[in-house]
């Protein structure tokens, strides 16, 4: 097994965290009245990360690895409703987002440890990767767009779009990561040792 596959997989988790995290923050200033709400979202993040990640150390070991990575993503897709909804305290929401959040990131080296041992590099978890990200980035997205000026009808147009790319993610296609990786990592390190390389691609900006 690559290790190019197991960075895939962590950085995709934590670029459609990022992007959730953006988002939900827009969601608090707007719908739960200001700064003073932002901050303490984030304090509580923190606390509530901290405290999924070390519960998930005690007992991680009884639970399945796909429990705890959709358990993680159903808490962080249960904010954006009760954010949405404004059904609940800012402190309250902050904590169900930060254990949703702590149960994705404590399990993504799990994830790699599991990818490495049953040495799969197939394409179908690099798609799974993709497409449960691209789900994982546009619900906040979605959600956001129904009720602020983007309008409901734009907002399922891009739901549609997203959905059509992450079908087109399960057609048959030979997806090798290592040789993307390789190639790159080698164009890089051309970039680097080759002056004529780095003068003709400065001359073109």
């Amino acid at each position: 097994m690559s290790k190019s596959l197991w960075l895939v997989s962590n950085s995709t988790i934590l670029l459609g965290s990022s992007v959730g995290y953006l988002v939900l923050s827009f969601l608090i200033w707007e719908k739960l009245n200001g700064f003073s709400n932002i901050v303490w979202f984030n304090l509580f993040v923190f606390v509530g990360i901290c405290g999924a990640s070390l519960l998930l150390s005690l007992i991680g070991r009884f639970i399945p690895l796909k429990l705890i990575l959709a358990g993680g993503i159903g808490l962080q897709m249960l904010t954006y409703y009760l954010v949405w909804s404004g059904s609940l305290d800012v402190t309250v929401i902050a904590i169900i987002y930060a254990a949703g959040l702590g149960l994705q990131f404590s399990a993504m080296p799990e994830v790699g440890a599991a990818v490495y041992r049953q040495g799969d590099t197939s394409k179908s978890r690099a798609r799974s990767e993709l497409i449960r990200n691209l789900v994982s980035i546009t619900s906040p997205l979605i959600v956001w767009g129904v009720n602020s000026s983007i309008g409901y009808q734009q907002s399922m147009i891009i739901w549609i779009l997203v959905l059509a790319v992450a079908l087109l993610c399960l057609l048959p296609v030979h997806i090798e990561v290592e040789k993307v990786s390789a190639a790159g990592i080698s164009l890089l390190a051309k970039y680097f040792q080759d002056k004529q390389s780095r003068s003709a691609l400065h001359s073109m900006f």
